[in-house]
Protein backbone atom coordinates (compact mmCIF):
# COMPACT_ATOMS: atom_id res chain seq x y z
CA UNK A 1 0.00 0.00 0.00
CA UNK A 2 2.75 2.55 0.61
CA UNK A 3 4.89 1.81 -2.02
CA UNK A 4 2.14 1.81 -4.38
CA UNK A 5 1.43 5.30 -2.82
CA UNK A 6 4.79 6.49 -3.09
CA UNK A 7 4.66 6.07 -6.58
CA UNK A 8 1.79 7.31 -7.54
CA UNK A 9 2.96 10.45 -6.19
CA UNK A 10 6.71 9.57 -7.83
CA UNK A 11 4.76 9.90 -11.34
CA UNK A 12 2.72 12.96 -10.41
CA UNK A 13 5.71 14.48 -9.32
CA UNK A 14 7.20 13.55 -12.60
CA UNK A 15 4.40 14.39 -15.05
CA UNK A 16 4.09 18.02 -13.50
CA UNK A 17 7.42 18.92 -13.61
CA UNK A 18 8.02 21.83 -15.94
CA UNK A 19 9.77 21.03 -19.26
CA UNK A 20 12.27 22.90 -21.00
CA UNK A 21 11.05 24.81 -24.00
CA UNK A 22 13.97 26.06 -26.57
CA UNK A 23 11.61 27.76 -28.84
CA UNK A 24 7.91 28.84 -28.43
CA UNK A 25 6.18 30.50 -30.85
CA UNK A 26 2.73 33.14 -30.03
CA UNK A 27 0.88 33.36 -33.14
CA UNK A 28 -2.31 35.60 -32.32
CA UNK A 29 -4.56 36.91 -35.27
CA UNK A 30 -7.54 39.02 -34.61
CA UNK A 31 -9.86 41.34 -36.65
CA UNK A 32 -7.85 44.36 -36.47
CA UNK A 33 -4.65 42.72 -36.71
CA UNK A 34 -2.13 40.02 -35.18
CA UNK A 35 1.22 39.57 -33.05
CA UNK A 36 3.71 36.91 -33.60
CA UNK A 37 6.20 36.00 -30.92
CA UNK A 38 8.95 33.74 -30.79
CA UNK A 39 11.65 32.58 -28.43
CA UNK A 40 12.42 31.20 -25.03
CA UNK A 41 9.63 32.03 -22.64
CA UNK A 42 11.00 34.95 -19.14
CA UNK A 43 14.37 35.49 -21.72
CA UNK A 44 14.58 37.94 -24.91
CA UNK A 45 12.02 37.17 -27.78
CA UNK A 46 11.44 38.89 -31.30
CA UNK A 47 8.40 39.46 -33.25
CA UNK A 48 6.37 41.88 -34.68
CA UNK A 49 2.91 43.27 -34.97
CA UNK A 50 0.36 43.71 -38.21
CA UNK A 51 -2.35 45.70 -38.66
CA UNK A 52 -5.22 46.68 -40.40
CA UNK A 53 -6.85 49.64 -41.71
CA UNK A 54 -10.38 50.77 -42.32
CA UNK A 55 -10.45 49.64 -45.23
CA UNK A 56 -9.12 46.00 -44.17
CA UNK A 57 -5.95 46.66 -45.59
CA UNK A 58 -2.98 45.13 -43.71
CA UNK A 59 -0.01 47.31 -43.12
Amino acid sequence: MNLMLMLISVAAMVRSAPTETKNTVINVEGPDGGHVQTGEPGKAVAGYFTLRDENGVRG
